[in-house]
């Protein structure tokens, strides 16, 4: 697992030890080629952040600050450390729940993404939890996106009043893009 592009270009990063699933460097490398034009000064969320991939190469290719969301401490530990061996800056970290961090946050992102683990019981659960209500749609901002990783077998999950504009397969995994 490397950075594709940007200021960390190449830099190989580390993947916590066990309880993540890391985004592969083609399904990333495919996301930011999608959502390339939205990175420049952006303010995003990183939840579920694991080994902190997705958030890094958001601050590599020219987002402004990057919160990470991470209730691990050792895989925290290792998002750390990447984000230390990149040199980037605008990194923020959040050892919380990803339902605390929605009641407490005040922030509005650009670009929010949300890479829950898969296969843990109830997973399609949380996803339907964190996108019920008015939290997630809050901290959005109008003009935001939203792209939630989830397992290809599963179908897209509603949310509410946003929109899926896309959805995109990538063998066990598919993303799936809102507004």
């Amino acid at each position: 697992m490397r950075v594709i592009s940007g200021l960390a270009r190449g830099v190989r990063l580390n993947s916590p030890a066990e309880g993540t699933r890391p985004t592969s460097d083609r399904v990333k490398e495919s996301l930011f080629s999608m959502i390339h034009a939205n990175m420049e000064d952006a303010i995003v969320l990183d939840f579920f952040a694991g080994s902190g991939a997705l958030g890094i190469e958001a601050l590599s290719r020219g987002a402004q600050t990057c919160d990470f969301v991470e209730n691990d401490r050792r895989a925290l530990s290792v998002l750390k450390e990447n984000v230390k061996k990149c040199r980037l800056e605008g990194a923020c970290y959040h050892a919380l729940d990803a339902l605390k961090y929605l009641e407490r946050c005040k922030k509005n992102y650009d670009v929010i993404f949300m890479d829950p683990p898969y296969a843990r019981g109830g997973q399609d659960d949380l996803v339907a939890l964190l996108l019920e209500g008015s939290m997630l749609r809050e901290i959005l901002d109008k003009e935001g996106l939203l792209i939630i990783e989830i397992p290809s077998e599963l179908a897209s999950p509603l949310w509410g009043k946003g929109s899926l504009i896309d959805r995109r397969d990538y063998g066990g995994s598919s993303l799936c893009f809102y507004r």
